[in-house]
This record gives structure tokens, C-alpha cells and sequence, in this order.
């Protein structure tokens, strides 16, 4: 079993892979990557129940896993994982990056879909 140091580390080596084919426009291999990611980060979150978890790490990894969520296009996913990070005692640092990606779930999730705006034009 692995883990939650080594899949995090594996989680962070797809994340890097996926901005490097997103930078040279390989859209899907990005998006397969980043939801690899997404998934390795969320497992890392997984093995202790909510009381037993270590402060910064938890925090550390619901913001990483927060992150891929809204790099995957999954607002509510990147919502829920901010909030399980900031529910912890994370430190101001981590407790500011938990807010921003926050409001960017939130943000994301209050825009209209692109096909939403075409239509009522």
C-alpha cells in the first residue's frame, strides 16, 4: 500500500507531465494526466478519518487536490476538497491559497457555460 507522501509525490509527477503536454497543446493527454492526478491526490487524503489528520499536511493536500479539481473542470469537486482543508487548522499561508482556490471554485461554478452564453445571444 502506498503512501500518502509517495502518492502525493506521484500525484505532483502526472500534475507536472500534464502542464507540460497542456503547454504544447496536447489538451487530452493533459486532461487524462490531471485527472490521474486528481485521483492520487485524493487517495492521499484518504487514510486517516478527519481527527486524526496532521496539520500542515492535510491542508497541504486538500489544497493540491483542490488545485487539480478546478484543473479537471470540477468546480464542486475543488469547492468540497477547500472546504475539507480550511474545516482542519491550517496555517495562514495554506488558509489564504484554501480561500483563492475557493473563490475560484465558486467563481467557476456561478459563470455560465460558454454553450449557455451562445445560446441566449
Amino acid at each position: 500500500m502506498s503512501t500518502p507522501r509517495q502518492l502525493h509525490s506521484e500525484a505532483m509527477a502526472h500534475a507536472s507531465k500534464a502542464v507540460l503536454a497542456q503547454s504544447a497543446g496536447r489538451s487530452e493527454e493533459a486532461a487524462d494526466l490531471f485527472s490521474r492526478a486528481l485521483g492520487l491526490e485524493v487517495q492521499a487524503l484518504r487514510p486517516l478519518p478527519l481527527p486524526h489528520r496532521v496539520e500542515p499536511t492535510h491542508s497541504v493536500l486538500c489544497r493540491s487536490a483542490a488545485t487539480l479539481a478546478l484543473d479537471c473542470g470540477n468546480a464542486r469537486l475543488a469547492e468540497k476538497l477547500a472546504c475539507e482543508g480550511l474545516a482542519g487548522d491550517p496555517p495562514p499561508p495554506i488558509d489564504d491559497e484554501l480561500r483563492q482556490v475557493l473563490a475560484q471554485a465558486q467563481a467557476l461554478r456561478q459563470a455560465p457555460a460558454a454553450s449557455d452564453v451562445s445560446a441566449a445571444a
